[in-house]
């Protein structure tokens, strides 16, 4: 049975040492970030990557997403292309998602293809602490592929409360979905309209056009 923690104050020790210890272990949690509520493991271990599919019931493999305290965590994984300051705060602030190149296959099945990385850092404090602990983590929607993003903890109880081991709750979240920018090659394309339109990407990003 999960254990939920009320999220009231970043400093919450108990909070931060249950789930960092639930990651180092290769078990899942469940952590909102800007879209809503999401599941999270420990990226490199496989076991941990593989009941994330198998808890999403998502049988095709996607580009994996990666949520990092910070953009300096982001250099240590995937190639970041040179960004402006303003684009830079957009990404910090959960507003942007950009897919890159990864130094690594981060699929649970070894790949011998070139491998992409989706690339998030959400505002939330807590979790920015919790993954200064632990290393980035990857993600997917807390629900079940194709009902979309819970925007509260009250379903992902009632589905998959045998299934994590811990939900970090802080009631309500207003979906923010992230605009995407696919960075895979030399010029970037938007892949996703979110919270930054069409016409603010290209105030950041000139070079950006439509996928």
């Amino acid at each position: 049975m999960a254990k939920v923690f009320q999220l009231r104050f970043v400093d919450d020790k108990e909070a931060m040492d249950t789930c960092a210890a639930v990651i180092n272990a290769g078990q899942l949690i469940v952590l909102p970030v800007n879209s809503g509520y999401v599941f999270a493991c420990d990226y490199l271990n496989s076991r941990a990557v593989r009941s994330l599919y198998s808890v999403r019931k998502q049988e095709n493999l996607v580009v994996p997403t990666l949520i990092f305290p910070d953009l300096a965590a982001v250099h240590d994984v995937g190639q970041l292309p040179q960004l402006n300051p303003q684009t830079e705060l957009a990404l910090e602030s959960g507003s942007l998602t950009l897919i890159i190149p990864s130094y690594e296959s981060l699929r649970p099945k070894e790949n011998e293809q070139d491998e992409f990385l989706g690339v998030n850092i959400p505002s939330n404090d807590f979790i920015k602490k919790l993954l200064r602990l632990t290393g980035p983590c990857q993600v997917m929607a807390a629900n079940h592929v194709g009902k979309g993003m819970p925007s509260n903890a009250n379903s992902i109880l009632l589905d998959f409360e045998e299934l994590v081991e811990v939900i970090i709750d802080i009631g309500d979240v207003e979906l923010q979905p992230s605009t995407v920018i696919n960075w895979t090659e030399a010029l970037p394309t938007i892949a996703r309209i979110g919270v930054i339109t069409a016409k603010e990407v290209l105030e950041l990003i000139p070079e950006c056009r439509l996928e």
